[in-house]
């Protein structure tokens, strides 16, 4: 059931008491890890200088090469990280059906190439870029706008600022809704919303707007109806900003079966919302490392630029007295008997034990930002060991957070998409459902995982080979190996693997073979035998 405006305010509301609760540690967390990204802070302007107050680029590093290595491991640029297969129920049924199993194989891997076609003629891959800096923080926000009929693209990803949204959950933790408060020029609302009802004066405001920086308040509303199985969304006309109407007037209404926001969550705490990430974790480290970064500033600035002392005996004359750069401050003695007239301040450290502090602190930044890695990739030749133990540290440390990704981002996405191109027409009915339809991920990522289950594989027929050849044929099913391998793998089925039908060709050939070389061996037995007895006979 669709709610009503002064409902949607009133949840809308409780929800951004959540976002108001982070608000705090995310700007703190924003201004020293994405300053540029920090929208969280309500003294920000635009053009301003938002970098001015970190004098540690540790955790800003981190962030961009966090984003750059989970997007290389999950969602490869122009690559077809995932791809649509037949259900676990559909494989069942169809178990003793090769023709009609290789149908639905055929039509998921046309589905996964269309789709794939149209994610890489996108900008999946700097919005994903985007939101994957967004979710180090904890939360990442992703919108898939489609395009009307006859644009140039079926759709559009755009990653928006966690600052603007505000979501509350359903059970089990699940988001079902989605909140976003934006300033719009109003000019462009109709360009966003084609589908948009005017509110009243809409074409004076839309004209004063073309030549002034008046803009008006929106807020978007997405949100489940358990009732119904759809979703609502909702868009929240507030007037202008400087002038918030109490109400508000409704101006989009529609229905969608799949939710058109992407929310993933790095990991989620009991009672929260919104999740915590990586950045969340370094911190309070990133603070101390920063004040120390720039205390030792100050103190290199009083190494390069000495503060000067001088006996104030009524003799030296300070006033006439200049020194360029450095300053001078009044003592009662500069050493005994009152020592010299003027002298230089020590201001000296220990520089070997805050270089020691520092750059453990970096490195406990890095571990937490996934940035530990191995010897570097460039230099000598690694070996196959070495880069097994990279992918083997990557695994480990984003093992629990990629079922996560998986289920909120990858599954959602991808679900999205197939539902496009079936509005569309593109190709047949389907649906990712689990049953019928489901998703595997391709990604370098989920490959190494799939190789350890392929090693075991490979490492069991060894085992029983050494228990020989006829134990291998008795005790395991080797003709399913090759499909087993060809799954785990990624290799395309129809192309490089033999179905069912095709092996039973292929025994039948083989015994034809073998009966048409023993009846030859018969047949040239025969003949030798009766070429043999009047030889014996004589």
């Amino acid at each position: 059931m669709r709610m009503t405006i002064k409902d949607l305010i009133k949840r809308s509301a409780l929800a951004w008491n959540e976002t108001e609760q982070f608000k705090d540690v995310l700007d703190d967390a924003y201004s020293l890890a994405a300053p540029d990204r920090n929208q969280f802070s309500g003294t920000r302007s635009p053009g301003e200088a938002k970098g001015s107050e970190v004098f540690d680029s540790t955790l800003i590093n981190c962030l961009t090469r966090f984003a750059n290595r989970i997007q290389s491991a999950l969602f490869p640029a122009f690559q077809d990280w995932a791809e649509y297969t037949p259900g676990n129920t559909a494989m069942e049924l169809l178990a003793q059906d090769d023709e009609a199993l290789n149908e639905e194989r055929a039509k998921a891997s046309v589905a996964t190439a269309v789709c794939f076609s149209s994610i890489h003629s996108s900008n999946f891959s700097q919005a994903s870029h985007e939101m994957l800096m967004d979710l180090a923080f904890g939360t990442g926000c992703m919108l898939i706008n489609e395009f009307p009929v006859g644009s140039r693209s079926l759709f559009e990803c755009v990653a928006v600022n966690p600052a603007e949204m505000a979501f509350d959950s359903g059970p089990y933790g699940k988001i079902w809704g989605v909140f976003r408060k934006h300033e719009v020029s109003p000019h462009l609302v109709e360009s966003m919303w084609p589908d948009f009802k005017a509110p009243k004066d809409w074409e004076k405001i839309v004209k004063e707007s073309r030549t002034t920086a008046k803009k008006v308040l929106i807020e978007e509303a997405t949100y489940y109806d358990e009732e119904l199985d759809i979703w609502n969304f909702d868009i929240i006309y507030r007037g202008d900003t400087q002038k918030v109407e109490p109400e508000g007037t409704r101006i989009v209404e529609r229905e969608m079966d799949n939710c058109r926001w992407i929310i993933p969550r790095w990991m989620r705490m009991t009672g929260e919302t919104r999740g915590r990430g990586p950045v969340l974790q370094a911190l309070p480290t990133a603070k101390s490392l920063n004040k120390a970064q720039e205390l030792l500033l100050i103190n290199g600035s009083f190494q390069i630029h000495p503060m000067f002392t001088y006996v104030d005996d009524g003799i030296f004359n300070p006033g006439t007295f200049r020194i360029v750069p450095g300053s001078l401050n009044a003592v009662s003695a500069n050493g005994g008997p009152r020592g010299s007239s003027i002298d230089v301040l020590d201001v000296g450290g220990d520089l070997r034990l805050t270089q020691f502090i520092f750059e453990k602190m970096q490195m406990d930044i890095k571990k937490i930002m996934l940035d530990d890695q191995l010897p570097p990739e460039q230099g000598a030749v690694r070996s196959a060991t070495e880069w097994s133990a990279r992918q083997g540290e990557l695994a480990n440390a984003i093992g629990a957070p990629f079922g996560r990704i998986y289920s909120e981002f990858i599954k959602p996405f991808l679900t999205v998409v197939l539902e496009i191109h079936v509005k569309r027409g593109l190709i047949p009915d389907m649906k990712v459902d689990g049953y019928v339809t489901d998703l595997q991920v391709t990604a370098p990522f989920a490959q190494a995982q799939n190789v350890n289950e392929v090693n075991a594989a490979a490492q069991l027929i060894e085992l029983m080979s050494m228990l020989g050849e006829e134990a291998v044929e008795e005790g395991l099913k080797t003709e399913n190996f090759g499909g087993y391998f060809a799954s785990k793998l990624g290799v395309p089925h129809a192309t490089l693997v033999r179905s069912l039908e095709e092996k039973e060709q292929r025994q039948e050939q083989a015994m034809q073979m073998q009966q048409a070389q023993a009846q030859q061996e018969q047949a040239f037995a025969m003949e030798q035998k009766q070429g043999g007895q009047p030889e014996q006979a004589v």
